[in-house]
């Protein structure tokens, strides 16, 4: 059985640490977690969606995290089309 924890887009380092201490806490240890994420065209979009990368490799730590770069409707597109 395969564990899959999909993070929401909006940037939950911005939230309240309790949410993020019981997100980090709760979210399985062999859980394959998707984040989807935009990553624009402009370097300054670039360098955010890198550093949002990074921010979310440091929260979960050692747990397989695969990212989307494409946004929530082509990753809803993949999932819909892999069903």
């Amino acid at each position: 059985m395969e564990l899959r924890s999909v993070v929401p887009p909006e940037n939950i380092f911005k939230s309240d640490h309790p949410f993020r201490q019981l997100l980090s806490r709760m979210t399985h240890r062999e859980a394959t977690i998707d984040v989807v994420l935009r990553k624009g065209l402009s370097d300054d979009d670039k360098r955010r969606y890198d550093a949002e990368e990074y921010r979310y490799r440091q929260f979960f730590g050692d747990r397989h995290i695969t990212f989307y770069s494409d946004g929530v409707k082509d990753f809803v597109g993949k999932l819909l089309v892999n069903a």
